[in-house]
Protein backbone atom coordinates (compact mmCIF):
# COMPACT_ATOMS: atom_id res chain seq x y z
CA UNK A 1 0.00 0.00 0.00
CA UNK A 2 0.92 3.68 -0.48
CA UNK A 3 3.00 5.22 2.16
CA UNK A 4 2.03 7.72 4.72
CA UNK A 5 4.22 10.48 2.28
CA UNK A 6 1.91 9.48 -0.01
CA UNK A 7 -1.40 9.74 1.54
CA UNK A 8 -0.16 13.16 2.67
CA UNK A 9 0.53 14.48 -0.69
CA UNK A 10 -2.48 13.33 -1.52
CA UNK A 11 -4.26 15.09 1.32
CA UNK A 12 -2.53 18.53 -0.12
CA UNK A 13 -3.91 17.82 -3.27
CA UNK A 14 -7.81 17.67 -2.10
CA UNK A 15 -7.40 20.66 0.05
CA UNK A 16 -6.67 22.21 -2.99
CA UNK A 17 -9.80 21.03 -4.65
CA UNK A 18 -12.01 21.66 -1.32
CA UNK A 19 -11.29 25.25 -1.73
CA UNK A 20 -12.65 25.36 -5.41
CA UNK A 21 -15.72 24.40 -4.31
CA UNK A 22 -17.38 27.34 -2.36
CA UNK A 23 -18.81 26.25 0.88
CA UNK A 24 -20.28 29.22 2.94
CA UNK A 25 -22.37 29.19 5.45
CA UNK A 26 -26.09 27.78 4.48
CA UNK A 27 -24.65 26.46 0.91
CA UNK A 28 -22.09 23.31 1.82
CA UNK A 29 -24.00 21.04 -0.63
CA UNK A 30 -21.04 20.62 -3.36
CA UNK A 31 -18.04 20.23 -1.02
CA UNK A 32 -20.13 17.73 1.32
CA UNK A 33 -20.65 15.39 -1.84
CA UNK A 34 -16.99 16.41 -2.57
CA UNK A 35 -16.00 14.83 0.65
CA UNK A 36 -18.32 11.90 0.51
CA UNK A 37 -17.02 10.80 -3.14
CA UNK A 38 -13.33 11.54 -1.42
CA UNK A 39 -13.99 9.04 1.44
CA UNK A 40 -15.70 6.82 -0.26
CA UNK A 41 -12.85 6.64 -3.20
CA UNK A 42 -10.46 5.83 0.01
CA UNK A 43 -12.33 2.76 1.20
CA UNK A 44 -14.24 4.06 4.12
CA UNK A 45 -16.41 1.48 5.05
CA UNK A 46 -19.81 3.46 5.71
CA UNK A 47 -20.23 7.53 4.48
CA UNK A 48 -23.33 8.91 5.38
CA UNK A 49 -24.91 12.56 5.07
CA UNK A 50 -27.06 13.34 7.81
CA UNK A 51 -30.72 15.27 8.00
CA UNK A 52 -28.42 19.01 8.78
CA UNK A 53 -26.17 18.06 5.57
CA UNK A 54 -23.14 16.52 7.83
CA UNK A 55 -21.18 13.50 6.30
CA UNK A 56 -19.60 11.47 8.42
CA UNK A 57 -17.68 8.15 7.15
CA UNK A 58 -16.58 5.50 9.78
CA UNK A 59 -13.83 2.68 9.65
CA UNK A 60 -13.69 0.26 11.53
CA UNK A 61 -11.22 -2.34 13.04
CA UNK A 62 -11.69 -5.81 12.69
CA UNK A 63 -13.52 -6.58 16.23
CA UNK A 64 -14.60 -2.42 16.73
CA UNK A 65 -16.23 -3.45 20.52
CA UNK A 66 -12.58 -3.67 21.58
CA UNK A 67 -12.01 -0.23 21.43
CA UNK A 68 -12.49 3.23 21.57
CA UNK A 69 -14.82 5.06 18.97
CA UNK A 70 -12.88 8.52 18.19
CA UNK A 71 -14.52 11.32 16.19
CA UNK A 72 -12.38 13.61 14.11
CA UNK A 73 -14.04 16.80 13.17
CA UNK A 74 -13.80 19.87 10.86
CA UNK A 75 -16.15 22.25 9.70
CA UNK A 76 -16.84 22.18 5.67
CA UNK A 77 -18.22 25.97 6.04
CA UNK A 78 -16.28 28.84 5.63
CA UNK A 79 -16.81 33.08 5.93
CA UNK A 80 -17.10 35.10 2.47
CA UNK A 81 -13.97 36.57 1.03
CA UNK A 82 -14.81 40.34 1.48
CA UNK A 83 -13.22 42.56 -0.95
CA UNK A 84 -11.98 39.97 -3.21
CA UNK A 85 -10.20 42.37 -5.39
CA UNK A 86 -7.57 43.35 -2.43
CA UNK A 87 -6.59 39.54 -2.65
CA UNK A 88 -3.30 38.90 -4.48
CA UNK A 89 -4.76 35.08 -5.56
CA UNK A 90 -7.94 34.00 -6.50
CA UNK A 91 -9.47 33.21 -3.23
CA UNK A 92 -11.89 30.10 -4.88
CA UNK A 93 -8.61 28.99 -6.41
CA UNK A 94 -6.78 26.70 -4.67
CA UNK A 95 -3.16 27.26 -5.88
CA UNK A 96 -0.23 25.96 -4.47
CA UNK A 97 2.63 28.80 -4.18
CA UNK A 98 5.83 28.51 -2.62
CA UNK A 99 4.27 25.81 -0.38
CA UNK A 100 1.50 27.08 0.54
CA UNK A 101 -2.18 26.42 -0.49
CA UNK A 102 -4.07 29.66 -0.83
CA UNK A 103 -7.83 30.09 -0.88
CA UNK A 104 -10.74 31.10 1.53
CA UNK A 105 -10.90 28.09 4.08
CA UNK A 106 -7.49 26.98 3.86
CA UNK A 107 -6.72 27.23 7.48
CA UNK A 108 -10.20 27.42 8.60
CA UNK A 109 -10.05 24.51 7.93
CA UNK A 110 -9.96 22.42 4.99
CA UNK A 111 -6.74 21.91 5.53
CA UNK A 112 -7.21 19.96 8.28
CA UNK A 113 -10.37 18.32 6.82
CA UNK A 114 -8.10 17.12 3.69
CA UNK A 115 -5.75 15.76 6.14
CA UNK A 116 -8.27 14.05 8.38
CA UNK A 117 -9.85 12.02 5.29
CA UNK A 118 -7.01 10.86 4.03
CA UNK A 119 -5.78 9.86 7.66
CA UNK A 120 -8.97 7.36 8.12
CA UNK A 121 -8.01 6.65 4.32
CA UNK A 122 -4.76 5.12 5.28
CA UNK A 123 -6.05 3.74 8.43
CA UNK A 124 -8.97 1.87 6.38
CA UNK A 125 -6.17 0.08 4.43
CA UNK A 126 -3.56 -0.55 7.53
CA UNK A 127 -6.09 -1.63 9.99
CA UNK A 128 -6.89 -0.46 13.74
CA UNK A 129 -6.28 -2.43 17.00
CA UNK A 130 -9.49 -1.90 17.51
CA UNK A 131 -12.84 0.90 18.40
CA UNK A 132 -13.91 2.76 15.53
CA UNK A 133 -12.71 5.91 13.70
CA UNK A 134 -15.01 8.64 12.05
CA UNK A 135 -14.55 11.96 10.37
CA UNK A 136 -16.70 14.67 9.99
CA UNK A 137 -17.11 17.44 7.97
CA UNK A 138 -19.96 19.93 9.74
CA UNK A 139 -21.66 22.41 8.85
CA UNK A 140 -23.04 25.90 9.54
CA UNK A 141 -20.11 26.25 12.32
CA UNK A 142 -19.27 29.72 11.63
CA UNK A 143 -22.69 30.64 12.30
CA UNK A 144 -23.58 28.37 15.24
CA UNK A 145 -20.65 26.84 16.72
CA UNK A 146 -21.89 23.00 17.64
CA UNK A 147 -25.31 23.02 16.70
CA UNK A 148 -24.87 20.88 13.22
CA UNK A 149 -22.10 19.10 15.91
CA UNK A 150 -24.92 17.74 18.44
CA UNK A 151 -26.60 15.79 15.41
CA UNK A 152 -23.54 13.72 14.50
CA UNK A 153 -22.76 13.08 18.51
CA UNK A 154 -26.37 12.30 18.93
CA UNK A 155 -25.96 9.67 16.35
CA UNK A 156 -21.86 8.42 16.68
CA UNK A 157 -21.89 8.75 20.69
CA UNK A 158 -17.89 8.87 20.21
CA UNK A 159 -16.04 8.36 23.71
CA UNK A 160 -13.38 10.98 21.92
CA UNK A 161 -13.70 13.72 19.85
CA UNK A 162 -10.51 15.57 18.25
CA UNK A 163 -11.42 18.84 16.94
CA UNK A 164 -9.11 19.66 13.90
CA UNK A 165 -9.28 23.83 14.19
CA UNK A 166 -5.82 24.90 13.54
CA UNK A 167 -3.42 24.44 16.44
CA UNK A 168 -0.62 25.04 14.33
CA UNK A 169 -0.30 20.87 15.79
CA UNK A 170 0.17 22.04 19.02
CA UNK A 171 -2.45 20.15 21.41
CA UNK A 172 -4.85 21.96 22.41
CA UNK A 173 -6.74 21.31 26.11
CA UNK A 174 -9.09 23.90 26.19
CA UNK A 175 -10.82 27.08 25.32
CA UNK A 176 -13.03 29.66 26.96
CA UNK A 177 -16.79 29.52 26.36
CA UNK A 178 -18.82 32.24 24.33
CA UNK A 179 -22.26 34.02 25.14
CA UNK A 180 -23.78 36.58 23.15
CA UNK A 181 -25.91 39.13 25.28
CA UNK A 182 -28.21 41.47 24.43
CA UNK A 183 -28.88 45.12 26.08
CA UNK A 184 -31.76 46.88 25.24
CA UNK A 185 -32.90 50.45 26.59
CA UNK A 186 -36.09 52.09 26.05
CA UNK A 187 -36.27 56.31 26.48
CA UNK A 188 -39.08 57.89 25.30
CA UNK A 189 -38.85 59.97 21.67
CA UNK A 190 -39.18 63.15 20.86
CA UNK A 191 -38.22 65.91 18.11
CA UNK A 192 -34.69 66.40 18.24
CA UNK A 193 -35.30 70.60 18.43
CA UNK A 194 -36.78 69.88 21.84
CA UNK A 195 -34.78 66.80 23.22
CA UNK A 196 -35.72 68.33 26.81
CA UNK A 197 -39.30 66.36 26.07
CA UNK A 198 -37.60 63.03 25.32
CA UNK A 199 -35.71 60.80 26.78
CA UNK A 200 -32.63 59.11 24.74
CA UNK A 201 -32.38 55.72 24.49
CA UNK A 202 -28.61 56.13 22.88
CA UNK A 203 -27.12 58.03 25.80
CA UNK A 204 -28.49 55.27 28.19
CA UNK A 205 -26.96 52.75 26.54
CA UNK A 206 -23.69 54.99 26.43
CA UNK A 207 -23.86 55.47 30.26
CA UNK A 208 -24.29 51.42 30.28
CA UNK A 209 -21.52 50.63 27.81
CA UNK A 210 -18.82 53.19 29.92
CA UNK A 211 -19.96 51.31 33.32
CA UNK A 212 -19.28 47.64 31.83
CA UNK A 213 -15.69 48.56 31.29
CA UNK A 214 -15.20 48.43 34.57
CA UNK A 215 -16.08 45.24 35.32
CA UNK A 216 -13.31 42.85 36.69
CA UNK A 217 -12.65 39.62 34.71
CA UNK A 218 -11.26 36.40 36.04
CA UNK A 219 -8.40 34.73 34.25
CA UNK A 220 -7.83 30.95 33.86
CA UNK A 221 -3.67 29.85 33.59
CA UNK A 222 -4.78 27.91 30.35
CA UNK A 223 -7.06 29.60 28.84
CA UNK A 224 -6.49 33.46 29.55
CA UNK A 225 -8.78 35.89 30.33
CA UNK A 226 -12.48 36.49 30.66
CA UNK A 227 -13.73 38.96 27.89
CA UNK A 228 -16.81 41.53 27.16
CA UNK A 229 -16.43 43.26 24.05
CA UNK A 230 -19.23 45.33 22.23
CA UNK A 231 -19.80 43.88 18.78
CA UNK A 232 -22.82 46.18 17.72
CA UNK A 233 -25.09 48.59 18.36
CA UNK A 234 -28.40 50.15 16.50
CA UNK A 235 -31.08 52.70 17.33
CA UNK A 236 -34.91 53.03 16.78
CA UNK A 237 -35.80 54.43 14.65
CA UNK A 238 -32.92 54.00 12.14
CA UNK A 239 -32.38 55.72 10.18
CA UNK A 240 -33.83 58.82 11.75
CA UNK A 241 -34.39 62.57 10.73
CA UNK A 242 -34.91 64.93 13.57
CA UNK A 243 -35.72 62.54 16.29
CA UNK A 244 -34.41 61.82 19.69
CA UNK A 245 -34.24 57.67 19.59
CA UNK A 246 -36.24 55.37 21.64
CA UNK A 247 -34.71 52.23 21.23
CA UNK A 248 -31.39 51.05 21.39
CA UNK A 249 -30.40 47.49 20.81
CA UNK A 250 -26.48 46.74 21.84
CA UNK A 251 -24.60 43.35 21.81
CA UNK A 252 -22.08 41.67 23.60
CA UNK A 253 -19.53 39.19 23.19
CA UNK A 254 -19.11 37.33 26.43
CA UNK A 255 -16.07 35.11 26.60
CA UNK A 256 -16.39 32.71 29.78
CA UNK A 257 -13.68 30.67 31.38
CA UNK A 258 -14.57 27.39 32.99
CA UNK A 259 -16.48 27.25 36.15
CA UNK A 260 -18.58 30.74 34.90
CA UNK A 261 -22.13 30.09 33.53
CA UNK A 262 -24.16 31.96 30.83
CA UNK A 263 -27.15 33.48 33.64
CA UNK A 264 -24.08 34.35 35.64
CA UNK A 265 -22.51 36.45 33.31
CA UNK A 266 -25.88 38.12 32.31
CA UNK A 267 -26.28 39.08 35.73
CA UNK A 268 -23.14 40.87 36.04
CA UNK A 269 -24.67 43.21 33.42
CA UNK A 270 -27.90 43.41 35.14
CA UNK A 271 -26.49 43.95 38.18
CA UNK A 272 -24.67 47.07 36.79
CA UNK A 273 -27.50 48.11 34.88
CA UNK A 274 -29.49 47.63 38.41
CA UNK A 275 -26.80 49.68 40.10
CA UNK A 276 -27.19 53.03 37.07
CA UNK A 277 -31.22 53.04 37.39
CA UNK A 278 -30.84 53.35 41.33
CA UNK A 279 -28.62 56.45 40.41
CA UNK A 280 -31.00 57.52 37.41
CA UNK A 281 -34.86 56.76 37.76
CA UNK A 282 -34.84 57.08 34.24
CA UNK A 283 -32.85 54.06 33.48
CA UNK A 284 -34.97 51.40 31.92
CA UNK A 285 -32.69 48.57 30.73
CA UNK A 286 -32.45 44.60 30.78
CA UNK A 287 -29.85 42.16 29.32
CA UNK A 288 -30.58 38.81 28.00
CA UNK A 289 -29.57 36.21 26.16
CA UNK A 290 -29.59 36.54 22.58
CA UNK A 291 -31.30 33.38 20.23
CA UNK A 292 -30.27 31.82 17.05
CA UNK A 293 -32.49 30.81 14.53
CA UNK A 294 -31.01 29.59 10.92
CA UNK A 295 -31.45 26.82 8.44
CA UNK A 296 -28.96 24.66 7.33
CA UNK A 297 -28.52 23.88 3.23
CA UNK A 298 -30.86 20.78 3.53
CA UNK A 299 -33.70 23.00 5.49
CA UNK A 300 -32.87 21.78 8.97
CA UNK A 301 -33.40 23.94 11.63
CA UNK A 302 -30.81 25.04 13.85
CA UNK A 303 -32.33 27.04 16.97
CA UNK A 304 -31.33 27.91 20.52
CA UNK A 305 -29.66 30.59 23.05
CA UNK A 306 -26.55 31.60 21.96
CA UNK A 307 -24.24 29.74 24.23
CA UNK A 308 -21.25 28.19 24.08
CA UNK A 309 -19.34 26.35 26.98
CA UNK A 310 -16.14 26.43 27.49
CA UNK A 311 -14.34 23.49 28.35
CA UNK A 312 -10.38 22.10 29.69
CA UNK A 313 -9.35 18.46 29.59
CA UNK A 314 -7.00 18.03 31.96
CA UNK A 315 -3.13 17.64 30.85
CA UNK A 316 -3.11 14.39 32.83
CA UNK A 317 -5.55 12.95 31.59
CA UNK A 318 -5.19 9.40 30.25
CA UNK A 319 -6.36 10.98 26.87
CA UNK A 320 -4.64 13.65 26.81
CA UNK A 321 -1.55 11.67 27.58
CA UNK A 322 -1.97 9.28 25.29
CA UNK A 323 -2.19 11.67 22.41
CA UNK A 324 1.32 13.58 23.64
CA UNK A 325 3.07 10.47 23.56
CA UNK A 326 1.25 9.22 20.17
CA UNK A 327 2.02 12.45 18.29
CA UNK A 328 5.81 12.54 19.88
CA UNK A 329 6.54 9.17 18.55
CA UNK A 330 5.19 10.59 15.21
CA UNK A 331 7.64 12.80 15.71
CA UNK A 332 5.14 15.51 16.30
CA UNK A 333 5.91 16.70 20.23
CA UNK A 334 3.22 19.13 20.81
CA UNK A 335 3.15 21.62 23.13
CA UNK A 336 -0.01 22.17 25.45
CA UNK A 337 -1.80 25.48 24.74
CA UNK A 338 -6.11 26.12 24.37
CA UNK A 339 -7.80 27.72 21.33
CA UNK A 340 -8.35 31.29 21.76
CA UNK A 341 -11.56 31.38 19.75
CA UNK A 342 -14.67 28.81 20.27
CA UNK A 343 -15.02 25.51 18.32
CA UNK A 344 -17.48 23.30 17.77
CA UNK A 345 -15.36 21.64 20.61
CA UNK A 346 -18.13 23.19 22.61
CA UNK A 347 -20.65 20.86 21.56
CA UNK A 348 -18.85 18.16 22.60
CA UNK A 349 -17.18 18.88 26.17
CA UNK A 350 -20.61 20.11 27.17
CA UNK A 351 -22.24 16.56 25.76
CA UNK A 352 -19.20 15.15 29.16
CA UNK A 353 -17.39 13.65 25.69
CA UNK A 354 -13.66 13.98 26.29
CA UNK A 355 -12.39 16.62 23.73
CA UNK A 356 -9.11 17.37 22.34
CA UNK A 357 -7.75 19.82 19.75
CA UNK A 358 -4.80 19.06 16.79
CA UNK A 359 -4.65 20.35 13.58
CA UNK A 360 -2.67 22.51 11.10
CA UNK A 361 -2.34 25.68 10.26
CA UNK A 362 -2.23 29.19 12.34
CA UNK A 363 -5.16 30.83 14.41
CA UNK A 364 -4.50 33.96 12.92
CA UNK A 365 -5.15 33.02 8.90
CA UNK A 366 -8.50 32.44 9.75
CA UNK A 367 -10.91 34.73 8.18
CA UNK A 368 -7.69 36.64 6.83
CA UNK A 369 -7.21 38.39 3.17
CA UNK A 370 -4.77 35.74 1.08
CA UNK A 371 -5.60 33.37 3.79
CA UNK A 372 -3.15 30.25 3.12
CA UNK A 373 -2.00 27.39 4.65
CA UNK A 374 1.60 25.55 4.30
CA UNK A 375 1.75 22.66 2.90
CA UNK A 376 4.17 21.10 5.25
CA UNK A 377 1.55 21.36 7.99
CA UNK A 378 -1.02 19.59 6.35
CA UNK A 379 1.35 16.59 5.54
CA UNK A 380 2.47 16.63 9.29
CA UNK A 381 -1.45 17.30 10.37
CA UNK A 382 -2.49 14.16 8.14
CA UNK A 383 0.44 12.18 9.87
CA UNK A 384 -0.46 12.81 13.63
CA UNK A 385 -4.06 12.29 12.41
CA UNK A 386 -3.10 8.72 11.70
CA UNK A 387 -1.31 8.46 14.93
CA UNK A 388 -4.10 9.70 16.81
CA UNK A 389 -6.75 8.17 15.33
CA UNK A 390 -4.44 4.70 16.14
CA UNK A 391 -3.61 5.61 20.10
CA UNK A 392 -7.18 7.00 20.45
CA UNK A 393 -8.77 4.12 18.98
CA UNK A 394 -7.72 2.10 21.49
CA UNK A 395 -9.73 0.12 24.61
CA UNK A 396 -8.42 1.87 27.80
CA UNK A 397 -6.22 -0.93 28.84
CA UNK A 398 -4.68 -1.00 25.06
CA UNK A 399 -4.06 2.90 26.00
CA UNK A 400 -2.09 2.45 29.60
CA UNK A 401 -0.15 -0.34 28.16
CA UNK A 402 0.70 2.09 24.39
Amino acid sequence: MESIEEFARGAVEFCSRLVRVKSLSGAEGDAVALVAAEMKALGYHEVEIDAVGNVVGTIFAPDSKDGRSVLFDGHIDTVGATDEAAWSVDPFGGAIVDGKVFGRGTSDMKGSIAAMVYAAGYLARAGLAGGAVHVSASVSEEVLEGAALAFILEQYHPDIVVIGESTGLALDLGQRGRTEIVIETHGVAAHSSTPELGICAVEKMADIITALRGLDMKSDPLLGKGVLVLTDIISTPYPATSLVPHVCRATFDRRTLVGETSPGAVSQVNAVIERLASCDPQMRARACIADADYLSYTGKRLAGPKVLSSWKTPETSEEALAAKEALAEAGLPAPVKAYSFCTNGSGSAAMGITTIGFGPGFEGQAHAKDEFIEVDQIMKATQGFIALGRSLSRSSRQMRLF
